[in-house]
């Protein structure tokens, strides 16, 4: 092997493959790069770690470039001590104990000290360091900074990096010298993402009825304040990071004939940017002909601006759609970017439960601390979801999170708010936020609680990420759909999903050795 790529979602029951070190290998084959991924990477060094270290010796050799570990959605922590919260930004893990500073801050040896690490962790670290090869991570997150500290990597690649690992591998078989932070091209520019198309090859091996991730555009077209993804504001017009309906059509199309695939993770930052591009997604699912279902990331303004979005997803196959909601207040909502007034975002989410129906699962997300948010507006429109007025089958709450420690000299993969926090209120306290209203501690404690009061008094169902996720565990839609707390069906599936997500983690393991 050329090169050995390691990714994982940790702290999800059944396994997931994450689109980025995919995405990676399959620019890696194009160029002539012999590559390889290797998935659910805590699992097998927990479960598998001996199986491993002989792949490892068998295939790694003196024309081993490097080993690359994809950071984004991996943990390397298994338990946090006493008053460490444990919360989400996104979908990356973030670390926060109270009162002190964040882990990408801690040193080498204090990590160690106040962190438990996931088993075999450090024994995986240590065997690959033993091959003598270089060592590179990839992600722009709070985990990326904590394993920058932990491992210190031969080098750190920032960012979209479909070009950057062309030309940091050109460079390493130059011999250049190279600095451990390679920055090249962070957003992909130089890459034909518009006419790119397949992920997934059959040695990356797909399971039966496995849900796969896909991309269809790239950024954003909104600039919300809080949010520290890349190419915000990006312009709908630019094709340079839409895809083409061939390119669509020509991935849908391989994933079918090769895989036989009709489940996906859609992951487009906003799938229903515009109409003309859900036109486009359709069109190409349909010349398929199958029954495609599909979770995706939807902004509910545009649902009410464009109410023909509403069928045109639900004939699409929508399975599941996450609203980034965050507030109820309108002033909060606007103030951040989001201009639908509250009757309308209620309204506008039962027209998409009448047209969708009950067997598609929707989520609303919700900050707490955001500007025009008080403790006394908070105990209000928290009572419209906690009492079921919102059409939702589930909600999550959590606090807003700033990074307090922005670098000055590159400020791109950082929020509105954390570049200019003093401008919307917010400033320094301890090694966290606050302002008028809340403590950054204060904004986390309320979110529990309301995420406790949810559960305690609401008939949630399956949130949609995790109900298109199930099916990969051969639970039937209607198992999913219909499974409610308290619900012999919601028992069953929260019992049973480890040992299913196990037993799927082993047979593709399994069938990866042989496969090589």
């Amino acid at each position: 092997m050329d090169i050995i790529l390691f990714t994982d979602i940790t702290n999800h029951p059944i396994p997931v493959k994450t689109i980025g070190a995919y995405k990676i290998a399959n620019v890696l084959r194009k160029n002539g790069y012999n590559t390889v991924v290797i998935n659910d990477l805590n699992y097998i060094i927990q479960n598998r770690l001996d199986d491993l270290f002989d792949f490892l010796d068998e295939k790694v050799s003196e024309n081993t470039l490097y080993f690359g570990i994809s950071t984004t959605f991996l943990s390397v922590i298994k338990d946090n001590h006493d008053n460490t919260l444990v919360s989400q930004t996104g979908n990356a893990p973030l670390w926060v104990k109270h009162s002190h500073k964040k882990p990408y801050d801690y040193s080498h040896d204090e990590i160690e000290s106040n962190f438990k690490l996931y088993p075999n962790f450090m024994k995986f670290i240590n065997k690959l360091k033993s091959y003598n090869k270089k060592i590179v991570i990839g992600g722009s997150n709070h985990t990326s900074y904590l394993l920058n500290n932990l491992l210190k990597p031969d080098h750190w690649i920032q960012g979209l990096a479909e070009t950057a690992i062309i030309q940091f591998t050109k460079d390493l078989i130059s011999g250049k010298q190279m600095p451990q932070l390679y920055s090249y091209d962070k957003f992909a520019a130089l890459y034909n993402f518009h006419n790119s198309h397949g992920t997934f090859t059959e040695n990356d091996i797909v399971l039966e009825n496995e849900t796969l991730p896909i991309e269809f555009s790239r950024g954003c077209r909104f600039k919300c304040k809080f949010c520290s993804y890349p190419l915000l504001g990006r312009n709908t017009k630019d094709t340079r990071y839409i895809k083409s309906e061939e390119a669509i059509y020509r991935e849908l199309k391989h994933n079918y004939d090769t895989f036989g695939t009709k489940n996906y993770f859609f992951l487009c930052d906003t799938f229903n940017e515009t109409v003309e591009k859900l036109k486009i997604v359709k069109t190409a699912i349909d010349r398929i002909g199958i029954d495609c279902k599909f979770f995706s990331y939807l902004r509910i303004e545009l649902l009410h601006k464009n109410p023909d979005q509403i069928s045109i997803l639900r004939d699409m196959g929508i399975g599941g759609a996450h609203f980034g909601i965050e507030s109820l207040n309108y002033d909060s909502a606007k103030s951040i970017g989001k201009g639908l007034k509250t009757d309308l975002v209620l309204e506008t989410i039962d027209k998409c439960r009448e047209a969708w129906g009950t067997d598609v699962v929707t989520m609303g997300s919700f900050i707490i601390g955001l500007p025009h948010d008080t403790p006394s507006t908070c105990d209000e429109w928290t009572k419209i979801i906690t009492n079921g007025e919102i059409g939702l089958t589930s909600v999550s709450f959590k606090p807003l999170s700033m990074d307090m420690n922005t670098n000055e000299d590159d400020k791109i993969f950082y929020s509105e708010f954390e570049r200019n926090m003093g401008k919307y209120g917010y400033k320094r306290h301890g090694d966290n936020w606050k302002n008028e209203h809340w403590t950054f501690d204060e904004a986390c404690k309320y979110a529990e609680y309301i995420n406790s009061q949810w559960w305690a008094t609401k008939k949630y169902g399956i949130s949609p990420f995790n109900a298109m996720m199930y099916l990969t565990a051969d639970y039937t839609w209607d198992e999913i759909t219909s499974a409610k707390k308290g619900d012999i069906m919601f028992e069953k599936i929260r019992d049973e999903s480890y040992i299913r997500g196990n037993e799927k983690r082993n047979e593709y393991f399994d069938r990866m050795l042989s496969s090589f």
